[in-house]
């Protein structure tokens, strides 16, 4: 069978007399089973195909712990894409007990090759949505410094996007990791926890400030964390001095939804310190503009209006009132950009 499995000319007519067995209880052995799971990710397999490999694993009721981890042993070098894709077709769990295991077998300092496989399992585990001990997730973030960075953020990013919470010692050891070596991996672990609303060190956010220049998506992340977490002004207002005022409109958008998120948090005790700083287009009297609106809301939602469109006409900031500059302005925005 399994010869006939492997023979592009045929193995679809073995998989048609494997159903039929299968109609009848047959069951197949470990190595007919991996078989069938190997045949299913390969590029050439077509869709009826797999169509029926499905069912025929369906009816065995045998793709368990056992199979994925002699699989993946199979396997050798497993590319994710595999892993999640076998993930997805067969839904694979693993029962709480093999956890343990396997965080005995990884404190017994297994040989590389058994802790690559253990890890794998795990991010197989984790992409079909388990969640993983305590302790595990403890071994996980004490060796992101080492030889399997990659698949640990891997399995970290994913743990965090399915929403399992994240003890303190676990995410202060990610900070420490992120301030002694800000690799790209690491930094998509620190937006992970930011998107969930983790409350950051302060060490840790002026490491990201300082990291703008080196890798400016840090950005996109001080965002995020700028909409729930209050930036120690210390920090925050060299960077506002230097970048709300910048050439690159980019720049001043970005640090004036910064900005924006401080204030309407009343984390800043003096918002005009900064917003008359924002670098607006020539064309706008900005001390009309600080003197005719009642709120900070109104000025804030202006200022957002003005740096977010390109084409301006003058006219409109001599003949309305400043309550109106961004009805206006959209309105013959969208009029340009429509005739271009």
């Amino acid at each position: 069978i399994i010869i006939t499995l492997q023979d592009e000319l045929i193995y679809l007519n073995t998989l048609q007399f494997l159903n039929k067995l299968c109609q009848n209880g047959w069951k197949a052995n470990e190595r007919i089973i991996i078989n069938l799971i190997d045949l299913s990710i390969k590029p050439s397999t077509t869709k009826e195909a797999n169509l029926i490999i499905r069912e025929i694993l369906q009816k065995q009721n045998r793709i368990d712990f056992l199979m994925i981890d002699q699989y993946l042993y199979n396997l050798g070098t497993n590319e994710n894409k595999q892993i999640e894709q076998l993930i997805e077709n067969y839904k694979i769990k693993i029962p709480n007990y093999k956890f343990e295991e396997l965080y005995s077998i990884l404190m017994n300092q297994p040989s590389a090759k058994i802790e690559s496989r253990i890890l794998k399992i795990l991010q197989c585990t984790v992409y079909n949505g388990q969640s993983l001990s305590k302790d595990l997730l403890c071994y996980i973030s004490s060796s992101l410094n080492g030889n399997n960075t990659e698949i640990l953020v891997t399995i970290l990013s994913k743990v965090i996007e399915n929403g399992q919470i994240l003890i303190e010692d676990i995410i202060h050891t990610i900070q420490n990791l992120f301030i002694r070596t800000d690799t790209n991996s690491i930094l998509n672990l620190i937006r992970r926890l930011a998107e969930q609303y983790t409350t950051f060190r302060n060490d840790t956010i002026e490491h990201l400030f300082n990291k703008i220049k080196t890798y400016p998506d840090i950005l996109s992340t001080i965002e995020i964390i700028a909409e729930y977490q209050q930036i120690p002004i210390n920090i925050l207002r060299p960077y506002l001095n230097e970048n709300l005022s910048s050439d690159n409109i980019l720049i001043v958008r970005s640090s004036f939804i910064i900005l924006q998120y401080q204030i309407l948090n009343n984390y800043i005790e003096e918002p005009f310190e900064f917003l008359t700083k924002v670098l607006l287009p020539e064309i706008i009297d900005q001390d009309k503009l600080t003197k005719e609106l009642l709120s900070i809301n109104q000025y804030l939602g202006i200022i957002r209006t003005l740096l977010s469109i390109e084409y301006f006409q003058p006219n409109i900031f001599q003949i309305y009132p400043v309550n109106q500059w961004s009805r206006e302005c959209l309105c013959y925005d969208l009029l340009v950009r429509t005739i271009i």
